[in-house]
């Protein structure tokens, strides 16, 4: 009987043995792919963060262009002597390039600080009975 228990002893310490090995082998893998998300993770904030700028710059200036296309006329003409002189329509593209460059960023700004997402979801739930996506 005690030289069965040994053998069964023996038999477990060597499947100990195995997933000890097998174990120590996944450690490794994970600390690898560890190290390697990580680097994505840096890559990715650095792409996120250009993003970021190119949005914002996009928000800046495309009212602003939109609205010029959309004049299509010359606001600067030129005086004999060479000087440019603005035209009176000139003052127009102003007057409504600035606040609708603000109203986009305002836009911009309540779609970032407002959770819409799950308050839409929520109403689609109650209005349809659908189930949740969030």
């Amino acid at each position: 009987m005690a030289q069965k228990d040994m053998k069964v002893n023996i038999s477990m310490a060597e499947v100990n043995i195995d997933l000890a090995k097998d174990t120590s082998f996944l450690a490794r893998a994970s600390k690898e792919d560890s190290a390697v998300m990580r680097e994505i993770a840096v890559e990715t904030k650095k792409d996120s963060s250009s993003m970021k700028t190119v949005t914002v710059l996009g928000m800046l200036f495309l009212p602003s262009t939109l609205l010029a296309s959309l004049f299509q006329a010359q606001m600067v003409s030129w005086d004999a002597d060479g000087r440019p002189v603005a035209n009176k329509s000139f003052k127009y593209f102003w007057v409504i390039a600035v606040p609708f460059t603000f109203l986009v960023v305002l836009m911009w700004v309540v779609a970032i600080l407002f959770p819409w997402e799950k308050w839409l979801f929520k109403w689609l739930r109650k209005s349809d009975g659908l189930r949740s996506y969030a």
